[in-house]
C-alpha cells in the first residue's frame, strides 16, 4: 500500500509541474507602464519585477518603454504608447494581440514559437527569431530584425508572406 501511495504522489507531482503557469516579469521601464483592471475598468500604473499573465493587458505611456521578460525564453520590448494583451503562455507557444503600437518580440526558446494577433492578421515568430510589429486599427508593419517570420494577412484572400531578416519592412493595409 505504501508503494503504491508513493507512486499516486509522484504521479500527481509530475502532472502538477506539467500544469505550471507561466508567469514573465517586467524587467526594465523607462517611464510608465500600466494594467488594465476589468473589475473597475481603469488602468494601474505598475513597477519594475510587476508580474505579467495571461489574460493581462499592458499599456505604455507617452515617452515610455518596457520590457517583459518570461521564463519560456520569450522576450518583449514595448516602445512609447503601445497597448498589448497576454493571451496564452506555456513551454511551447507566446500568444500575444498587438492592440497598437511598436513591440519587438525575441524567441530564444529552442523549440516555442510567438504568435502575434493583430487587427490586420497574425505573425508567427519561430524559434531563434526576433521581430518588430508595429499596429494599429488599419495597417501593420512586420520587420524581421533576427531569423525569419511568417506573416498570415486577413486582406487579398488570406495571404501567408515569408518575413526574411535583411529584407525591407512588409506592411499590411
Amino acid at each position: 500500500i505504501l508503494s503504491l501511495l508513493v507512486l499516486l504522489s509522484a504521479m500527481w507531482v509530475a502532472s502538477a509541474a506539467d500544469a505550471a503557469i507561466i508567469v514573465g516579469r517586467i524587467s526594465n521601464v523607462e517611464g510608465q507602464i500600466y494594467r488594465y483592471m476589468d473589475a473597475d475598468e481603469s488602468w494601474v500604473a505598475i513597477s519594475l519585477q510587476s508580474p505579467a499573465g495571461t489574460k493581462d493587458i499592458l499599456e505604455t505611456g507617452d515617452e515610455s518603454k518596457a520590457e517583459i521578460a518570461f521564463p519560456n525564453d520569450q522576450m518583449v520590448r514595448l516602445d512609447e504608447s503601445t497597448e498589448i494583451e497576454i493571451l496564452n503562455l506555456d513551454d511551447d507557444i507566446g500568444e500575444f494581440s498587438l492592440h497598437s503600437g511598436l513591440a519587438r518580440f525575441y524567441n530564444k526558446s529552442s523549440t516555442g514559437k510567438f504568435l502575434i494577433k493583430t487587427a490586420r492578421g497574425t505573425a508567427t515568430v519561430e524559434p531563434g527569431g526576433v521581430i518588430d510589429v508595429q499596429a494599429d486599427k488599419q495597417s501593420v508593419t512586420v520587420s524581421a530584425v533576427h531569423g525569419e517570420a511568417h506573416f498570415h494577412s486577413y486582406q487579398n484572400g488570406a495571404e501567408n508572406v515569408e518575413i526574411i531578416s535583411g529584407t525591407t519592412s512588409l506592411a499590411f493595409k
